[in-house]
């Protein structure tokens, strides 16, 4: 079980990845290292234009994947972590929809863990495939080497979270005790991938993803960690991939110190957790995911 998480970072690194326009030989970096993965609108669905969608908001898929040593990650790997992320830029609300990475859904022609896409086709396939799943307009992405987990957090000096259970990792011999502590960046890592020991398996995982996301954001936006936006953004130009344009990206920068972050609302495609054929699979909730999406993304319902 390794690699898992995505996440974090990104959208506080998106937020702070624009401010680089006064240094412009950051903003040169930002402009030619991305995208790496190229999608056309039509990757997605027929006469479809890869644009946003609704004027005030920004709506993205944040991924993390786990690259091997030699940096090959040409659709071989899996995105162990998929999270639908809503900003609101005018007023700053944040809302974080993750996807567990055992759903069950249609990917292609056959019934598949959601988290293979990426393996299949990259993030053009995995677009798709929530896309069409969800029958929302989602058009962008941002992609997360793990390695920047531990990157990130170190260049803030930890990460305070609550661990809600006993973690032990024998290889690395990290040892959490539950409570309230500060985490460096290989423990950081290791807490968002951690499932063993949560009752509700990935969903227990998937809430601590979440938690960890937002005491990130926290952190990364404080008026402290201001002097450490240079190495924020060496970790942004090596560890990110996005189909954002950059005009966007800057766009997030007054949006950024609107983000009340003990009120990011967080939400999980309801389902459970089941066997088919001796694989393991979270079956999701057909009605209620359906009901979460009129609810929460109303304006990005696609016609049928």
């Amino acid at each position: 079980m390794k690699k898992k998480f995505l996440i974090t970072f990104l959208v506080a690194v998106i937020f702070f990845s624009g401010s680089y326009i006064f240094f412009s030989k950051y903003l040169d970096v930002l402009e030619a290292g991305s995208p790496k993965e190229v999608i056309k609108g039509v990757d997605l669905g027929e006469d479809n234009v890869i644009e946003q969608v609704v004027k005030h908001e920004l709506l993205f898929l944040l991924t993390g994947v786990d690259y091997n040593q030699d940096g090959d990650e040409q659709n071989r790997v899996r995105t162990d972590t998929l999270m639908i992320v809503k900003v609101n830029l005018d007023n700053g609300e944040v809302d974080l929809l993750s996807i567990p990475r055992d759903t069950r859904v249609l990917i292609g022609n056959s019934m598949d863990k959601i988290n293979h896409a990426h393996a299949y086709g990259g993030m053009a396939l995995t677009l798709r495939t929530i896309r069409d799943w969800l029958n929302i307009d989602l058009d962008y992405f941002v992609k997360l080497d793990f390695k920047a987990v531990e990157e990130i957090v170190d260049a803030m000096g930890g990460v305070e979270v609550d661990v809600p259970v006993q973690i032990y990792e024998y290889q690395t011999g990290i040892f959490l005790e539950p409570g309230v502590q500060k985490l460096n960046g290989k423990e950081a890592l290791y807490f968002a991938r951690f499932r063993e020991g949560y009752e509700d398996g990935d969903l227990g995982r998937v809430k601590a993803q979440q938690q960890l996301m937002q005491q990130i954001i926290k952190q990364m936006i404080s008026v402290e960690n201001l002097p450490k936006i240079g190495d924020f953004f060496t970790t942004y130009a090596k560890r990110v991939d996005t189909n954002i344009p950059t005009s966007l990206i800057l766009s997030m920068i007054p949006t950024a110190s609107k983000i009340d972050t003990n009120n990011i609302q967080k939400y999980v495609i309801p389902g459970y957790a089941d066997y088919i054929d001796e694989t393991s699979y979270y079956i999701y909730d057909e009605e209620g995911t359906a009901q979460l999406i009129r609810n929460l993304l109303p304006e990005y319902i696609l016609e049928n």
